[in-house]
């Protein structure tokens, strides 16, 4: 039922943004629908966090210090004064 409700309100997007306009990148020029526009370019956002996300997640694991055994001994203070008695 989900799938055919974002069908419908794909459909009436594109159908209602159908009006063509150009668009000039660099040295390339087209003519594209305003709905190609808008959706290609939540694709590239989209794609571009998601890596943005992975890439940032990733140097934060590799930031964090690794966790190290302590010597219960020199942790605890009162074990500590009953050792040199």
């Amino acid at each position: 039922m989900l799938v055919i409700i974002l069908v419908v309100i794909a459909t009436v997007f594109a159908i209602q943004n159908s009006i063509k306009v150009p668009v000039k990148l660099f040295f390339w020029d087209a003519e594209l629908s305003v709905a190609v526009i808008i959706v290609f370019s939540l694709a590239t956002g989209a794609i571009l966090g998601i890596l943005f996300s992975i890439r940032g997640r990733d140097s934060a694991k590799k930031k964090e210090p690794k966790a190290v055994a302590e010597d219960p001994v020199k942790s605890d203070p009162k074990k500590n004064e009953s050792a040199k008695v």
